[in-house]
């Protein structure tokens, strides 16, 4: 039997799995954890699982001489030519048929090489294997429609889901639930309120985020300081990037699970997340970010940026300080020029008045 869990990052897939398998009497259980580095090794992971099992086992693997396409180890020092497929899958079956009954965990399934999931189809579909139990774990959002796990057909698919609030309602509190989505990593990284759990909950979210790369690492951080529920446009105004280039950027952060949509406007998948993120910036990163936002201007009662960069605090606009600013870093070279370029700039009425102020500030 092949049986496949299915759920996010911390959602509790190996903890199901471990308290599974930890009262098996009679019944011999091998762990694989797959890694990306070396999911280019045929077999890696279901070699890796099927060692445990014979390192106290009495059978002797050199009477399958067909595993050596398995085993790599088997082929070290041998004359014989790498048996053929078909062979090696066959030397498997026969393998563990003979160490049933046996239960194989292969965990983060997502990670192992394309030969383990071959080697998995062809068992669960080779025909009943008494006493042969494959238990696997999976993230769906590392699984896109093209990866192989999807083309596995599994005898039972279990997808893990969140805790509800009445199974959050022993731990007494109040917004667990809203603050966590029942996320079990989350409910746990919440409950611990002394100093050392804060640090923990900023390390663990600021680790994550960084592992989706440099530009969703500057994305969140400033998201983390806007207000909670906030539009692509909104947040590209804030670093001054391109809102199409954001908004498909926070579109795929939704699909790893990180954020979530609703309505048209992002928000952090949980309050923790966003509240942790905002805690693991540095002072200096967090004043600048601040001063940017602050720059850019609050959004509008209805949850919108001000059009044509006013600003409703009325002091001033943010358009017109840009184009400022742009008039002093790239002046024409004419000094004449340059008066009117950063007039036409500010839009400020060029009159008798105002000229005077203007020269005085470029002459300092």
């Amino acid at each position: 039997e092949l049986v496949l869990l299915e759920g996010e990052l911390g959602i509790g897939k190996t903890t199901l799995l471990e308290a599974a398998t930890r009262d098996l009497h009679g019944v011999a259980v091998g762990w694989a954890r797959c890694s990306e580095l070396v999911s280019g090794i045929p077999y890696a992971a279901i070699a890796l699982a099927l060692r445990e099992v014979l390192g106290t086992s009495t059978l002797d693997v050199r009477d399958f001489p067909a595993l050596a396409g398995v085993f790599p180890e088997m082929r070290v020092r041998s004359t014989r030519s790498a048996p053929r497929t078909v062979d090696a899958l066959e030397a498997l079956v026969a393998l563990v048929e003979a160490l049933a009954p046996l239960v194989l965990v292969l965990d983060d399934l997502h990670w192992t090489d394309a030969d383990t999931l071959v080697a998995l189809d062809y068992l669960s579909s080779r025909g009943p294997l008494r006493g042969v139990t494959v238990a696997a774990a999976a993230r769906p959002e590392e699984i896109g429609s093209s990866h192989l796990v999807t083309r596995l057909r599994p005898t039972m698919r279990m997808p893990i889901g969140a805790l509800d609030e009445h199974d959050l309602a022993p731990l007494g509190s109040a917004d667990l639930s809203h603050r966590t989505e029942g996320h079990p990593l989350f409910v746990g990284l919440a409950v611990a309120a002394d100093e050392d759990g804060k640090r923990l909950r900023s390390d663990w979210v600021a680790a994550r985020v960084r592992g989706e790369g440099d530009v969703a690492h500057r994305l969140l951080s400033a998201a983390s300081l806007l207000e909670e529920s906030f539009s692509a446009s909104r947040l590209a105004g804030v670093l001054e990037m391109a809102t199409p280039d954001v908004a498909q950027e926070l579109d795929r952060l939704c699909q790893r699970r990180l954020v979530s949509l609703h309505d048209g406007r992002f928000r952090f998948r949980t309050r923790l997340m966003r509240e942790a993120m905002a805690d693991s910036l540095s002072p200096a990163s967090r004043s600048l970010l601040e001063q940017r936002i602050s720059r850019d201007g609050p959004p509008g009662p209805n949850g919108k940026r001000p059009e044509n960069g006013s600003n409703p605090t009325g002091n001033g606009t943010v358009t017109r300080l840009r184009r400022a600013e742009d008039a002093l870093t790239h002046p024409p070279d004419d000094e004449g020029d340059r008066e009117r370029h950063i007039a036409v700039a500010v839009r400020a009425p060029r009159t008798a008045r105002s000229r005077p102020s203007l020269k005085r500030g470029l002459a300092t």
